[in-house]
């Protein structure tokens, strides 16, 4: 006989299944089993959500509890009760994720206190440390220099310092002079010395230009250029990367995840799935429809139609919060008042997707519960291991 699996209902019943018929086993709590019960018993409308949401919070279901939070704010946005549930605070006029607008300002969580990422760097460096990059800079700003003057022989000069370079404190100043600079040859130039360092500060230069370069090339040639050795001192870069704000960043972080990333990159892959994006622009009250084109170069899944240098900019991340073309003969354009419109769009994430696949050698498209089901089920017998 063909061996079977059993299940025993919530309800008391039980229901064997052919086990060439499972695909994995999931052993859960109780209390997760009696919320896949009412969630999928519970009406779409504002009250049974929030019904649901409560429920989710008593029983201690954190993931559950934001999840329908954010399902009473699709269908309230101004309902006050989730904003507050969610973190969210009262901020120029509108509720925001105090996380994120922080962090879409440059801010870094310290302690429990926001400050610059400058601040942040000085607070996690001791002086001795902090001495030591600071006396790269002037070395690498006269280099650079050198390499891109007119004299011959100081750019050959400058070529030849730049390959003597294996010392990890001359990465902050190599990334910021050089893997910034709108010279490609110059960033160019950068990874190839960055990845010579072999350093965990040299990973972490090659990660940020990995995320930032808007030249694919350069930026798969940072991603080769970290050692293997260096992989888990890169990975939490990017794994925190996976929850930007910039939707080209998501992607970028799950290509250099293809490459470096373990297990430990394997729900935050699965979370990234499908991310929500705001974009915040400014239009005359009263003006004709405007149309936006978001930072894919796409608009409603047809292709933008816009100038090839905009839409390659688009594409490439130099727009990071789209563009928005107004009609140009639009009179209302010219006179009356302004008003700030926030939209708010979901992306399906690609690369997140097949960073997903490479590491699990699974498929569950974007469908985020199967994965999640699946991942715990892994985890609970302790049998995964990377492909």
């Amino acid at each position: 006989p063909t061996a079977a699996i059993a299940v025993e209902t919530l309800s008391g019943g039980r229901v064997e299944f052919a086990t060439d018929l499972v695909a994995f086993v999931s052993r859960r709590p109780l209390n997760l089993e009696r919320y896949e019960v009412r969630a999928r018993q519970t009406p779409e409308t504002l009250e049974d959500q929030w019904a649901l949401a409560q429920w989710c919070r008593e029983q201690h279901l954190v993931e559950q509890h934001e999840l329908h939070c954010q399902q009473v704010l699709n269908l309230a946005p101004d309902h006050e009760a989730a904003h507050r549930a969610l973190g969210h605070v009262w901020k120029d006029g509108a509720w925001v994720d105090w996380d994120l607008y922080m962090t879409e300002r440059g801010y870094v969580k310290h302690r429990s206190r926001w400050v610059t990422q400058q601040e942040f760097e000085l607070l996690a460096k001791t002086a001795a440390e902090l001495e030591r990059e600071q006396e790269w800079y002037p070395k690498i700003r006269l280099w650079l220099n050198w390499i891109t003057g007119n004299n011959a022989s100081r750019v050959d000069q400058g070529f030849q310092a730049f390959r003597t370079v294996q010392d990890g404190d001359a990465a902050p100043a190599i990334q910021r002079l050089m893997g910034q600079h709108a010279n490609r040859d110059v960033r160019l130039l950068a990874v190839q010395v960055l990845a010579q360092s072999a350093s965990p500060k040299a990973a972490g230069a090659l990660a940020e230009i990995i995320l930032n370069d808007a030249d694919a090339e350069i930026r798969r040639l940072a991603l080769q250029g970290i050692p293997q050795d260096f992989y888990a001192h890169a990975q939490p870069f990017f794994i925190q990367k996976l929850k930007s704000p910039n939707n080209a960043q998501v992607n970028r972080a799950a290509f250099a995840l293809q490459r470096v990333g373990n297990e430990e990159a394997i729900t935050p892959l699965i979370n990234a799935l499908v991310t929500t994006h705001r974009y915040s622009v400014q239009t005359r009250v009263g003006a004709a429809n405007a149309y936006s084109f978001g930072a894919d170069g796409s608009f409603g899944g047809q292709t933008s139609g816009l100038p090839a240098q905009v839409e390659m900019g688009l594409r490439t991340g130099q727009y990071p919060n789209g563009v928005i073309v107004l009609p140009p003969n639009d009179p209302a354009l010219q006179r009356g008042p302004t008003k700030v419109v926030t939209v708010q769009r979901h992306e399906q994430n690609p690369e997140v997707l097949t960073a997903l696949r490479k590491l699990t050698s699974e498929d569950y498209q974007f469908d985020e519960r199967t994965w999640h089901l699946w991942w715990s089920a892994q985890k609970h017998q302790g049998d995964f291991s990377k492909s």
